[in-house]
């Protein structure tokens, strides 16, 4: 009863599309722009770098700190001094120094006036937001894509259904006109058997197409970030898309840019190593005050200041750095092979997608073709069977040949609305059906 229940609500559902406003395949790709978890985990990244910049930014303004200490000196240090102070020569005399309480409190500020490092720091963290941007852009790739293969696997599955829908009527109208001819004695059990049976496997059919779509649309709801309590509703069909023209764009396809970061970045690195050979001139201050004293009613005050510049220079490491830069120049290279296989790879995948729609086309066209003579064949089959011109097996043949025709033609659908998001996908081109 519970199975029956959802698919009745399923059927519902179905049915209350035409009634609904529904969502386009465009108003789900936007929507799925910003309720993505994958597309929100990468602006919060963006934001993240964005924010090192900053941070690294900061390194170069003032540094500012401010300390203060207080200290009883249980048991002052005793030191030994000569006996000629004390008019006792040859003898070491143990004297005391020091009071019980100290209270020194100061403030410090640095200030790099040159650094080749730091420079170079900030330049590795502005290319990390542009990397943080590449990678923003491959994603969004791949979510629209997800997301407008599963919008198409669901439009075809709910065609499937209402097909199915259709077929369960027909053999439906067929059993209750030789249930008829039964009763009347004009036709064998047999045949009535063997009807029962084809209604009873379409109607499976019709559930298991309903259930699949449900699925379907829950996986939809989930690449949009769309609540999945919420009906979805498509309002599209799986019509061909006549404006489409394919073209070769592939240097917009948002892998090679990531690439060219990464690139990037490691040149940075490289630069960053060689700049910690350079020196490091910076200016520091402070200012102070201490007091010493034993009684809390005799505080003294001394002030105390320091002012100067402070250069460092890098002498030998080891050759810890030229190793560094010999393994950052290796890496590079493999940056830069990657590349050239990325722009191969992406040029022959674009021909195998644009060879792939056009076979489509045609099947599209041919099942299309078939599909209309399945239904001919069927009516006509129909009609002979219902003036006792055709057997019973002609009619479930001639069904049978009409749902695998049914069949044929949405997955030829499905295959050329795939091959045309595949070519939109090594172009990097998918947000041009968002838009």
């Amino acid at each position: 009863m519970k199975y029956k229940t959802t698919i009745l609500c399923l059927c519902f559902a179905l049915a209350s599309a035409h009634a609904q406003t529904g969502m386009s395949l465009k108003e789900a790709l936007q929507y799925a722009s910003q309720g993505n978890t994958d597309i929100k985990k990468q602006n919060l990244a963006i934001i993240q770098s964005q924010q090192k910049v900053l941070e690294v930014k900061s390194q170069g303004l003032p540094q500012i700190d401010g300390s203060a200490q207080f200290s009883d000196n249980l048991i002052l240090p005793k030191t030994l001094i000569p006996g000629e102070v004390f008019g006792q020569p040859g003898e070491k005399i143990a004297v005391q120094f020091g009071v019980q309480y100290t209270l020194p409190f100061s403030a410090s500020a640095s200030q790099i006036i040159y650094s080749k490092a730091f420079k170079v720091g900030v330049e590795q963290a502005e290319a990390a937001v542009k990397m943080s941007a590449a990678v923003d852009a491959k994603t969004k790739q791949d979510v629209l894509y997800n997301v407008a293969s599963a919008y198409y696997q669901a439009l075809v599955l709910r065609e499937q259904s209402h097909l199915i829908q259709a077929n369960l009527d027909k053999v439906e109208q067929s059993l209750r006109v030789v249930q008829s001819q039964f009763e009347n004695q004009m036709a064998r059990k047999i045949d009535l058997d063997q009807l029962k049976v084809t209604y009873a496997n379409t109607e499976t059919d019709y559930e298991n197409a309903l259930v699949n779509y449900s699925y379907t649309l829950d996986n939809l709801k989930i690449l949009m970030g769309y609540p999945i309590a919420d009906t979805l509703i498509l309002n599209e069909t799986v019509e061909p898309k006549s404006d489409f023209i394919p073209s070769n764009a592939v240097s917009e396809n948002p892998k090679i840019s990531l690439l060219a970061n990464q690139e990037e970045l490691k040149s940075l690195e490289i630069k960053g190593i060689k700049a910690n050979y350079s020196p490091t001139l910076a200016a520091f201050a402070s200012l102070g005050y201490q007091s010493q004293f034993s009684q809390f009613n005799q505080m003294n005050w001394f002030p105390n200041s320091t002012v100067g510049v402070k250069l460092s220079i890098p002498i030998f490491d080891g050759a810890q750095k030229k190793h560094q830069i010999a393994q950052r120049k290796t890496e590079l290279q493999s940056i830069r092979l990657d590349q050239q296989l990325l722009n191969n790879s992406l040029n022959t995948q674009y021909t195998n997608a644009l060879n792939k729609y056009r076979q489509n086309q045609k099947n599209v066209a041919n099942q299309e073709s078939n599909l209309s003579l399945a239904e001919s064949v069927f009516e006509a089959v129909q009609n002979n069977y219902s003036n006792g011109l055709a057997s019973l097996s002609d009619l479930i043949n001639s069904d049978t040949g009409l749902k695998n025709a049914q069949s044929q033609y949405l997955t030829s659908m499905l295959q050329l609305k795939i091959s045309m998001l595949d070519i939109l996908y090594v172009n990097g081109n998918m947000q041009s059906i968002a838009q």
